[in-house]
């Protein structure tokens, strides 16, 4: 796949959108959080410890998505 400067720019700012968005996450204490990214097809689960949030864990398709803040809830990604 043959990229532009526009989509290394939406990249950019995409970047830049997650990381304020963890630190305001990560005052007011929210506990989890995922990122859906379609074009991985993948879910990365981040979870607050220690005054951080730190990954937990990335689900792709035929993998089962489990959060640790909400015991036994499963999700098959089929």
């Amino acid at each position: 796949m043959r990229r532009t400067n526009k989509s290394i720019k939406d990249e950019e700012w995409l970047s830049i959108f997650r990381s304020k968005l963890m630190k305001l996450y990560e005052k007011f204490g929210v506990k989890e959080y995922w990122i859906v990214d379609p074009d991985e097809k993948e879910i990365r689960v981040l979870t607050f410890k220690e005054g951080k949030f730190s990954e937990y864990g990335r689900f792709k398709r035929g993998e089962i998505l489990t959060s640790p803040l909400l015991e036994g809830f499963m999700i098959n990604l089929d």
